[in-house]
């Protein structure tokens, strides 16, 4: 599935339950979660964070999963899936999920 791509929203930052989506479920931080079962329809999977260092964490623990990233601006949420995506065929499907609804 070439033409399409899985752009996965995630951060740190939430004011309600800060870190949220590094709390485990069986052990597994919940972002990791979220990447594999997206990533088990065949579609590449993109986690989009941001570049604050309160997402410093987040990076290390995709990082260590092999689960690919990239980080953009805190605030403007479609101008970080815009640039995750830049390189990308205007014709590729986009799908966007967040990490903390697994």
């Amino acid at each position: 599935m070439s033409n399409s791509i899985v752009v996965l929203q995630a951060r740190t930052s939430s004011s309600r339950l800060p870190a949220k989506v590094l709390l485990p479920i069986r052990g597994i931080p919940l972002v990791v979660l979220a990447a594999k079962r997206a990533g088990n329809t065949g579609r590449k999977v993109i986690v989009v964070t941001s570049k604050e260092y309160s997402d410093d964490e987040l990076v290390a623990t995709l990082a260590s999963h092999q689960i690919e990233y990239f980080r953009g601006d805190l605030n403007n949420v479609l101008k970080r899936v815009v640039d995750a995506i830049s390189d990308y065929d205007d014709e590729t499907l986009v799908f966007r999920l967040t990490a903390d609804n697994v």
